[in-house]
């Protein structure tokens, strides 16, 4: 391994380790509106997942992704970004903790588990399924569907997009 990936590798290892409150600057448009590009998210380990929550998980040695979980089994959580069509797998041992704040450039959100979810939730499952069954993204990521889930989540967190 090259000393970058080794740095990487040790920083999620002491993530997952830490009992304490960590931030992240946030690369990419998964969760877009809620997260974009540049902002920051706050999590925190816990040992409680709830449906809705927003799920901070290495994917790979060295990649972290923060997607929304959409249901659970014992070994397995379910998660997908709010902008994207697929639901993934994790295992429990690769979630590193939940977001429970993000910083914007002006703005500060603090996450909390509200009604709002469960339409998020249905709507994020009916993109997934547009994607399974047309085999379109382009379709399921510009459907009724996708423009709901956005305006949603703009709205419950006053978000201009």
């Amino acid at each position: 391994m090259d000393n970058k990936k080794d740095i990487s590798l040790s920083i999620i290892e002491a993530m997952k380790k830490s009992t304490g409150k960590l931030e992240l600057a946030v690369h990419g448009t998964s969760m877009s509106p809620l997260m974009d590009d540049g902002d920051n998210i706050i999590f925190k380990k816990t040992n409680k997942y709830h449906v809705g929550d927003i799920i901070v998980f290495e994917r790979t040695q060295g990649t972290v992704i923060t997607h929304r979980l959409l249901f659970k089994t014992r070994k397995h959580l379910y998660i997908k970004g709010d902008a994207t069509v697929a639901i993934d797998k994790v295992d429990n041992e690769s979630i590193i903790g939940t977001v429970y704040k993000i910083r914007k450039i002006d703005l500060t959100i603090s996450i909390t588990r509200r009604l709002y979810v469960y339409p998020v939730i249905v709507l994020s499952f009916l993109m997934n399924r547009i994607w399974k069954y047309t085999g379109s993204f382009s379709k399921a990521s510009s459907s009724i569907f996708a423009r709901t889930l956005k305006r949603i989540i703009a709205k419950h967190y006053n978000l201009n997009s």
